[in-house]
């Protein structure tokens, strides 16, 4: 047998074969055999080794091909093994990976086998088996470094794999990405997705040939210039990758842009790889958003209503500043208090709440805030629960709207709606009621001056019926006085009948006059300012508030528990000048000060003094219209009345401010018209009126006392048929407006027909200047009932020539 030496190499290269050393010591044992037996055997076995090295060499050729297909890799190694093995021996092989099986075509049943595994990255992928029916198989070292080699190959394969998927998914990434993805380097685009070229507006061709510097907004280019050229420097840091920038369009748009940048190696060379993101509408938005936060703040901070948020359990963790126009508190303060602290009624709190929890929302609920120096507000408050998406309460919004003006609008509203029905009813009565009182004063006036010339009493003598009497005929004049302040209340003042009035010299009469003794038994002080400007108004209605302020105080006085303590009224006059005041005009008035040392009010009381038909003293002491007229007389003539200063136990102090007049002139009080005095020698006297009583009382006036003729007529129709039978002897008429028919002003023209020079004296229950006292007619004088015995007999006297009556 032709032998064949083979030379082996043992570099380095080969040593990671490890039969290669078994093949040197069968070719060493070989060459220092002596007998041709042993040499046979030695050759024998190197041959077989021959052939395993030649078979492994096929096989790294077969791996090195980069064949893709492992099934033709894994037969065509099933065939060069199968193919190394001796033509007479039975040996077979079998390769499993994964789900498969590569086996020869003659596979004996195995009495010799040999098996190792192929792994992958040290996990097992599959196994490698050699079997023999007859021949005992060499060592494993050819079945270790076969199994070896293929567990590489695969690998590789897998790594070859993996790197084509992700490079096709980076790629399909790249070209897909919504956002604009570019490679730059020394300051161009070197590779952009579609993205980019969409978001900068040019084609590819276009943009690889533009500055990148070209497509960044001016002012914004100096810093992305610089960060670019720190990100391209290897010996320096990368400065910061997320920031935001302007770019320009190709059409010259701005757009904002939100940019990620990396440095990295690209063709060799140090580039950015850059991913722009477009949020131009998120800065839009953004810009929105603030000027929108901004107009908050603003309204936050200027609403004249104030906007508060609270947690469920009412604390106050939000309010704007215009608590302030509420409360003395500051917005500093509240928050962090619960907004319940501040109702004046705790009872309140209950039923917000249950309100609140049962509708979510609450609208114009009213409460009571009490501030911080104790007084009372009344407000509205509106409120809505905001809660997430389980039902839970995040916070509860709202705002709280001052109602102190509207509830002042409200009860000046009720106060002139009450003045008006009291008006409307007063005028509308007024004239029964002074019908009635006006028939039971003659009728007591009589009496008193019946009694008084048949007992012909001394002074000091009044019996106790007489004192009754004429308690009587005080308790008629107060009823009276009543009437007239009431009815008063709806009546404007007529020009011409003001006049310019002193104070000081109407208080100095005032107190002289009979009403002035409702002070008889209290010491009263005046201290009256001299040259003091004059007041434009009317005297009867002046005279009427004082008579209210003084009745007042000598109320409160009364009412006073300690009756040991100073008794004393103060009356002062003083002219000041107001330059700002929230209910009178600039200029100069003339003040009068009214003060007691009474029985004083609590702020409640104060804020109701004025009230119509509010009292705080015992039912049927006090009518509760007396201060309401005051304030009513007091505006009537420009002026204000006001609570300057009232303390419990020690007393209080009116003020009430005039308008001063422009010129100074003496006082002149109101009295009867100036008509020229007749004197008539008809003696007879026509009595029109439909009331009997009132009819009688006159009648007795003037006949008896007098001792004139009287007719008497109950109508109108009545009144002219008598007028016209006995005008002749007629010298004076006594005519009521409000009679049956066509009335009393149809008579008074007809009277005028018959003889102009006729002296009519109107006699009505109604005031001079209400609508219902219109005239229309020629009349001497207007009493408005009831009317006294003296006037009846002084009037008539005026008119009447009595010198020769017999």
């Amino acid at each position: 047998m032709k032998q064949k030496i083979i030379s082996i190499s043992t570099t380095k290269q080969n040593a990671k074969w490890p039969f290669v050393q078994t093949l040197q010591n069968y070719f060493g044992r070989f060459l220092k055999s002596n007998s041709l037996e042993q040499q046979n055997k030695h050759l024998i076995n190197l041959d077989k080794q021959v052939k395993e090295l030649s078979c492994l060499y096929e096989i790294s050729k077969l791996f090195r091909s980069n064949e893709p297909n492992l099934q033709i890799i894994f037969n065509k190694i099933v065939g060069l093994i199968q193919h190394t093995s001796e033509p007479t021996a039975d040996i077979g092989v079998c390769i499993k990976y994964g789900d498969d099986t590569f086996i020869t075509n003659n596979y004996p049943n195995s009495i010799f086998k040999q098996t190792a595994p192929i792994t992958v990255q040290g996990k097992k992928v599959g196994s490698i088996e050699m079997v023999s029916a007859t021949t005992p198989l060499a060592d494993t070292k050819f079945i270790n470094i076969l199994s070896s080699e293929l567990g590489q190959h695969l690998e590789q394969i897998q790594d070859t794999e993996e790197l084509r998927t992700n490079e096709k998914q980076y790629r399909h990434l790249f070209q897909n990405s919504e956002e604009a993805i570019a490679i730059i380097q020394n300051g161009q685009f070197m590779k952009m997705n579609p993205k980019t070229l969409a978001l900068l507006g040019y084609t590819k061709e276009e943009l690889l040939a533009v500055k990148r510097e070209d497509t960044i907004y001016p002012e914004d280019k100096a810093l992305v210039m610089r960060r670019h050229a720190l990100r391209m420097d290897p010996t320096k840091p990368e400065p910061e990758k997320n920031y935001e920038f302007r770019i320009l369009t190709k059409a010259g748009n701005v757009r904002w842009v939100a940019l990620n940048t990396s440095r990295i190696m690209w063709m060799g060379k140090l580039a950015a790889l850059s991913n722009m993101r477009d949020i131009t509408y998120i800065k839009n938005m953004q810009d929105e958003l603030s000027i929108s936060m901004n107009k908050f703040i603003d309204i936050f901070e200027n609403i004249q209503t104030p906007y508060y948020e609270s947690t469920a359990e009412g604390i106050i963790m939000e309010l704007s500043p215009s608590i302030k126009n509420i409360l003395h508190y500051s917005r500093e303060e509240l928050i962090g208090k619960s907004v319940f602290d501040l109702l004046a009624e705790p009872t309140q709190k209950a039923s917000l709440i249950k309100k609140l929890t049962k509708e979510k929302f609450i609208e114009n609920f009213e409460v009571q805030l009490k501030d911080l120096d104790g007084s009372v507000m009344p407000v509205l408050i509106n409120a809505r629960l905001l809660t997430d998406s389980a039902g839970s309460i995040i916070k509860i919004v709202g705002s709280i709207q001052d109602i102190t003006e509207i509830k002042k609008l409200q009860q000046e509203l009720i106060q002139q709606t009450q003045k008006g029905l009291l008006s409307k009813l007063a005028t509308g009565f007024g004239h029964n009621f002074r019908n009635i009182l006006a028939g039971i004063s003659g009728v007591i006036e009589e009496i008193i001056m019946t009694v008084n010339e048949q007992s012909k009493l001394e002074i000091g003598e009044e019996t106790d019926l007489f004192k009754r009497i004429h308690g009587a005929s005080q308790a008629i004049n107060r009823a009276v006085n009543l009437v007239n302040m009431v009815i008063e209340i709806g009546q404007p003042i007529i020009e011409n009948e003001t006049q310019n009035i002193n104070l000081n010299e109407l208080i100095t009469k005032f107190k002289t006059s009979a009403n002035g003794n409702i002070t008889t038994f209290i010491e009263t002080k005046m201290d009256l300012a001299p040259n003091l400007p004059l007041i434009k108004g009317h005297t009867e209605r002046i005279n009427n508030l004082l008579w209210q302020l003084l009745l007042n105080a000598v109320q409160a006085i009364q009412d006073h528990s300690n009756q040991n303590n100073d008794q004393l009224i103060k009356i002062t006059t003083s002219i000041e000048t107001k330059t700002s005041h929230t209910n009178l005009k600039p200029g100069n008035y003339v003040v009068l000060r009214i003060s007691d040392t009474g029985v004083g009010m609590t702020k409640q009381e104060m804020s109701k003094i004025f009230d119509f038909f509010y009292t705080n003293r015992h039912i049927g002491k006090n009518s509760g219209i007396g201060l309401n007229v005051a304030q009513i007389i007091a505006e009537q003539h420009g002026g204000i009345i006001e609570v300057e200063k009232s303390v419990v136990g020690e007393g209080t102090t009116f003020t009430v401010y005039f308008p001063a007049a422009e010129l100074k002139e003496e006082i002149a009080i109101s009295k009867l018209s100036d008509t020229t005095k007749i004197k008539t020698k008809n003696k007879t006297v026509l009595i029109v009126d439909d009331e009997e009583m009132i009819r009688d009382f006159y009648q007795a006036a003037i006949s008896n006392f007098l001792h004139l003729p009287t007719l008497h007529a109950t109508s109108t129709d009545e009144a002219i048929e008598v007028f016209k039978a006995n005008h002749e002897h007629i010298g004076l008429v006594y005519l009521d407006l409000g009679l049956p028919g066509k009335g009393g002003n149809h008579c008074l023209t007809e009277f005028n027909k018959i003889n102009p020079n006729i002296a009519v004296i109107i006699n009505s229950g109604y005031p001079k200047n209400s609508p219902e006292a219109r005239v229309d007619g020629v009349y001497h004088s207007y009493l408005q009932k009831p009317v006294s015995l003296d006037t009846i007999r002084n009037l008539t006297a005026e008119i009447i020539d009595l010198e020769n009556n017999k």
